[in-house]
């Protein structure tokens, strides 16, 4: 064999071995990119999406670093304890890792957020060189940026390239929150979620702070239809939100996504905050739709029934070992239970006031018959928490009357006790039927 050929043979397995590096290099650092984007770069620099990634995680860990000494701030200022702060506080992230949630930007000023954005630039600038379609990397960069149409218009461009990518998406988020744009901020929101829904935790208290904006009600309604499931999730969580309780009351009424228990905590939040005509509405409403729940009119209350399923307005049964009420198999009945030593509340609800004088009948079998007088009936006015009949029972019908009410006594909670005293009998038996008229 000549040398010539030998020297070609030489080149082309150098060559060979050259393009098998390369291609072993570029296979490691596309298998690394979301993973480990610091080793894919270093793997093969020229791949975009690992810079785009690694720029992602400089901007995330940044993100969430600063979020941490805020709430560490926060809680020194307030004197808390550093239980909380280690409860609020995420672990640090190191650039090449992605444990750091893409949804911090969203709590940062906007400083930190620029400052972030200025740690990634690099990165994201490289990525944009090797691979102009690599949205979050534009988006970093805009973001680098003081507020400014230009900027905005930056972000909703890079969006319109990946509306998945969760960094990117909570960028555009923070715009809107920013400029006040409650529809758009609600739609991303919307769209983050539905891909991303093991991030409500952190978007829930940002649509939080929209729901408690009057304006916004027509747009959840719009949005609230049940397709998604963090729809439903969300209304229990806001739920318990002080600051959306009579935006929610007027919500309901428009929406499908709500759960039976969203309902019940939503009527019953009303009722203890005050707000007791509200959750007489809704519970008019609901009780219209749901199979078995009770009616609720002021004009003849009649015979109350014992249905215990939307309290206040129907009946909310102490249930505790040794102390406890619950209706009868058929329904008909209130079944006591009293363990010598127990007493208290045992059983409440809330009525509408007749715009008149009432007697309040009580058809009851309480025995031994001697315990009859350990059992009362109570009526107290809800808004100013008047007591007007507090009577104990004597004969199996016992009949009590209330002439007089308080002008602005529009509801009252209708309240039964029972006690059972130590070293005498257990209190059991049944109230059969409690009628107003």
């Amino acid at each position: 064999m000549s040398r010539l050929r030998w020297t070609r043979l030489i080149i082309a397995s150098l060559t060979g071995i050259a393009l098998a590096v390369a291609l072993a290099l570029q296979a490691i650092s596309s298998t690394s990119t979301r993973s480990a984007p610091d080793v894919a770069v270093a793997a093969f620099p020229a791949n975009g999406m690992a810079h785009e990634a690694l720029a992602g995680a400089i901007f995330t860990a940044s993100s969430q670093a600063a979020v941490a000494q805020l709430i560490e701030e926060a809680e020194q200022d307030t004197g808390s304890g550093s239980d909380a702060a280690g409860e609020g506080a995420a672990p640090s992230s190191q650039p090449g890792q992605t444990s750091a949630s893409p949804a911090s930007s969203v709590r940062l000023p906007e400083e930190a957020r620029q400052e972030a954005a200025q740690l990634a630039a690099d990165s994201a600038l490289k990525a944009a060189r090797a691979d102009p379609l690599v949205p979050r990397a534009h988006a970093i960069l805009g973001m680098r940026l003081p507020a400014s149409r230009e900027r905005s218009q930056i972000l909703e461009l890079a969006s319109q390239l990946n509306r998945r990518d969760l960094t990117l998406q909570s960028l555009v988020l923070q715009e809107h929150i920013a400029a006040g744009d409650y529809p758009s901020t609600i739609n991303t929101l919307d769209q983050i979620l539905r891909v991303h829904p093991e991030y409500d935790a952190e978007f829930f208290p940002v649509l939080v702070t929209a729901l408690a904006e009057q304006e916004t009600i027509p747009l959840f309604a719009d949005m609230l239809d049940g397709s998604a499931p963090w729809h439903a999730k969300f209304l229990n969580f806001a739920v318990r939100e002080r600051s959306t309780l009579l935006n929610l009351a007027q919500l309901r009424p428009q929406i499908d996504a709500a759960e039976s228990d969203f309902d019940r905590r939503l009527i019953v939040y009303l009722a203890n905050r005050g707000n007791v005509e509200e959750a007489a509405s809704l519970y008019r409403m609901i009780s219209d739709q749901a199979p078995g729940a009770g009616a609720l009119s002021g004009e003849a209350l009649g015979t109350l029934d014992w249905t215990a399923q939307y309290p206040p307005f129907e009946w909310r049964f102490i249930d505790q070992p040794g102390f406890r009420a619950q209706s009868s198999r058929n329904g008909d009945e209130l079944e006591l239970f009293v363990r010598p030593g127990k007493g208290g509340l045992i059983a409440a609800r809330m009525l509408p006031v007749p715009g008149r004088g009432f007697d309040v009948e009580v058809d009851h079998d309480i025995r031994p018959a001697n315990l009859r007088e350990d059992v009362g009936v109570q009526l107290t006015c809800s808004g100013n928490a008047e007591v007007v009949l507090n009577e104990r029972l004597d004969s199996q019908l016992s009949t009590f009357a209330v002439e007089r009410l308080p002008s602005n006594c529009g509801y009252m909670l209708l309240s039964i006790t029972a006690r059972a005293w130590t070293g005498r009998s257990a209190l059991r038996g049944s109230i059969r039927r409690i009628r107003i008229r």
